[in-house]
């Protein structure tokens, strides 16, 4: 029903515009000078004139909720508080303007305009050593920051660090409400290629079904020593997370 409405909307707007166009033009060039010089006499010229104006420009006002702009026409429901603002009025404004169609399902009103960053932050997961958060989220994503195995010693088994490393990465993703179905991508950086067979295995275990994407990088020697730093970019569920 509403693509019908669309359709017919769009061709009664085409069927408009082509018989203003028609009236005002082309029934014109038959004229001769008298009759023009009599028409524009006896106001027949000004009245063609508004039936060219206000035929399309009437069509154009039944539909003027198609193309005004989003921010103006957002739900009550949508919190601007939840995204970071104090007010509608602070909320950054669209300045092009959007077809209906942009209230759909398949747009989220809420995801028209960019939230703030919010920061994810797990006693289940070693806290930042240096100036950065665990993890961020913003539009829709949440990026974990590289994590190395911390607690454990530097002696301690490639194996033992991977897991450790990777249970760190979806500890951080839980804190955010994601999970390993919802990672896009891994970045992995290990000392060595001789121990991408022993990843493999442990990310497969503990990813189960799931299948980022990923890059395991060779990396040589990494920070304080250790055998393996990772990072993740996963969906991050509105509102989830601390």
């Amino acid at each position: 029903m509403r693509f019908w409405s669309r359709t017919r909307e769009g061709l009664f707007l085409a069927l408009a515009l082509a018989f203003a166009f028609w009236f005002l033009g082309i029934s014109r060039t038959v004229m001769t000078l008298t009759d023009i010089a009599a028409e524009e006499r006896s106001g027949l010229y000004l009245l063609r004139l508004a039936a060219f104006l206000l035929i399309p420009t009437s069509v154009a006002l039944k539909n003027r909720r198609a193309w005004i702009p989003v921010q103006a026409r957002l739900p009550a429901s949508v919190s601007w508080r939840k995204h970071g603002f104090e007010s509608r009025k602070e909320a950054p404004a669209i300045s092009m303007a959007w077809p209906r169609m942009m209230q759909s399902r398949a747009y989220p009103a809420n995801a028209l305009f960019m939230d703030k960053p919010r920061t994810i932050d797990t006693p289940n997961a070693p806290q930042p050593a240096g100036h950065y958060s665990q993890a961020v989220a913003h539009g829709g994503l949440v990026f974990v920051s590289g994590q190395l195995p911390v607690g454990l010693d530097v002696s301690a088994s490639f194996a033992q660090q991977a897991r450790q490393v990777l249970l760190q990465l979806l500890a951080i993703l839980e804190a955010a409400g994601s999970g390993p179905a919802d990672v896009l991508k891994v970045n992995a950086y290990i000392d060595g290629a001789s121990n991408w067979p022993q990843f493999n295995e442990i990310f497969a275990e503990l990813f189960g079904e799931a299948r980022p994407a990923r890059i395991v990088v060779p990396a040589g020697e990494l920070r304080h020593g250790y055998l393996i730093e990772a990072d993740a970019i996963a969906v991050a569920p509105a509102g989830g997370g601390a």
